[in-house]
């Protein structure tokens, strides 16, 4: 499943955004705090009463992120693809694969919609800290 929205942040802002929510990931997980994200990275951590692996597949800065997700009972594969647009805006495809699993209208339904709500809040948050700095 995929969906696209043009974002008014920057490709940097955006994986600025990205790479603290992954250390800050990295550190809940494992109690490591890592500096920096790099493709190949892979950690481990709780998912409900399971242990999910967690590898980054791409980490091209300003570019594309993509990770691989995998637990005994499934495997998902999400992405960000950045290309950035006038007036310092981003357009961004966010891309979801759930490996193994059909995918319903219901499934494309909630997909667009958390996935729409998921981006507003990158962006608001992105926003927010910009305005901090100034």
């Amino acid at each position: 499943m995929q969906y696209t929205k043009v974002l008014n942040v920057t490709p940097v802002e955006f994986f600025d955004a990205i790479q603290v929510s992954v250390i800050d990931d990295v550190k809940q997980a494992t109690n490591k705090k890592i500096h920096k994200i790099e493709s190949g990275f892979q950690y481990s951590k709780k998912f409900g009463k399971e242990k999910m692996n967690v590898k980054i597949e791409v980490f091209k800065r300003n570019c594309e992120y993509k990770a691989r997700m995998k637990t005994s009972h499934m495997e998902a594969v999400t992405s960000y693809v950045v290309k950035e647009c006038e007036d310092g805006k981003s357009e961004v495809t966010y891309t979801e694969e759930s490996i193994g699993r059909k995918v319903n209208a219901f499934d494309s339904m909630r997909f667009k919609s958390a996935t729409k709500k998921q981006l507003s809040k990158m962006e608001s948050y992105i926003l927010s800290k910009r305005d901090s700095k100034n």
